[in-house]
């Protein structure tokens, strides 16, 4: 039983209307353990009508049981306090059933679970598919997605990273309109920032989107506080090696699913390339290239090339020279014309 009370200015009025109070509590304590409920109205139910008397609370506090958030209040907070309260205490005293009026009552806020804290094989297909459109805005299903976590001496770390199908849904996390949709920061299930990628991530797996938290970080944390700890260095390794190996798996398990990733984020593979010393050996063998690929069966070229420089990997074999020249520019047919005869044909 402890009755907080807050005295608001005239500029913070704001802070008062039921729906900026409930978008405050979802935005960054949706998922915290001691539940966090709103004195609010609600439509009257067929099952509220035998009952004129106001609803009883589940607090622990016997004012607030009895309906009265004013009687739990002493003389001076009662009469500095907002119009607010006092709506909902005349509110609460007035006995009429009146069934268009509505009744007042606790309403939950924070009854999601995180489902970043869930084993992964009690999560279902749907809720990861969900939990993505949620947090990312985007209509497509994700390639592959990595759950993982990670505890040791000094670090303590849930992650749920989803690899979006599109460059277009990588950049939801652009601009006013879509802010937000980004790598999300959670320091003991409290939502911290968005688009923590900048500082958990390096910079060519910034397509990354998803969640983690840790308990290891400090709720009040600083970007001085990002920049100097060790933990967050922890982190970062962790979750630069859960990448890698989420697009090694990717690439030799669902070589479909990767040539649709590599065509809109090859270009951050071969900037990785360029800045990240410690994963350049790992993802060179994650770049692709089109190239004229040579076997013991057949050349394969593209479909209809124009130039010498268009030729590339395709699915129709050439089994003939007369095929190589209808499919070459004449200068690269005479000159791979009497190499094609040599091969075994298929």
């Amino acid at each position: 039983g402890t009755v907080l009370v807050l005295s608001m200015k005239e500029d913070a009025k704001l802070y008062l209307q039921e729906s900026k109070l409930a978008e405050l509590v979802r935005t960054h304590s949706a998922f915290v353990q001691p539940p966090i409920r709103l004195w609010a109205r609600r439509r009257r139910l067929p099952t509220d009508l035998p009952s004129p008397g106001p609803p009883k609370s589940k607090l622990s506090s016997p004012a607030l049981a009895r309906g009265s958030l004013s009687s739990a209040l002493t003389p001076e907070a009662r009469s500095s306090s907002s119009p607010a309260p006092a709506s909902v205490s005349a509110a609460s005293a007035d006995p009429a059933p009146d069934v268009d009026a509505g009744v007042w009552d606790w309403r939950p806020l924070n009854e999601l679970r995180p489902l970043w804290l869930r084993e992964p094989s009690l999560v279902s297909e749907g809720e990861y598919a969900e939990f993505y459109k949620s947090i990312s805005s985007d209509p497509q299903q994700p390639l592959t997605r990595r759950h993982s976590s990670l505890e040791g001496k000094n670090l303590q770390l849930r992650a749920l990273l989803y690899f979006p199908r599109s460059s277009v849904a990588a950049q939801l996390g652009a601009g006013s309109e879509s802010a937000g949709r980004g790598l999300k920061l959670f320091v003991r299930r409290v939502f911290i920032c968005d688009a923590a990628e900048a500082d958990f991530l390096p910079e060519w797996a910034g397509f990354v989107r998803g969640v983690i938290d840790s308990d290891s970080l400090e709720l009040n944390i600083s970007r001085e506080h990002l920049q100097r700890s060790a933990a967050v260095a922890a982190i970062k390794r962790a979750l630069t090696e859960s990448v890698l190996e989420a697009l090694e798996t990717m690439a030799s398990d669902e070589p479909q699913s990767y040539d649709i990733f590599y065509a809109a984020f090859g270009n951050r593979l071969k900037l990785g390339v360029h800045e990240d010393e410690r994963s350049r050996e790992r993802l060179l063998g994650l770049l692709r290239f089109p190239s004229t690929h040579i076997s013991s069966s057949s050349f394969l070229f593209s479909s209809s090339p124009s130039s010498p420089s268009s030729i590339a990997s395709s699915s129709s074999p050439l089994s003939s020279s007369s095929d190589l020249s209808s499919a070459c520019p004449a200068g690269v047919a005479s000159a791979m014309a009497a190499d094609i005869s040599a091969l075994p044909m298929a």
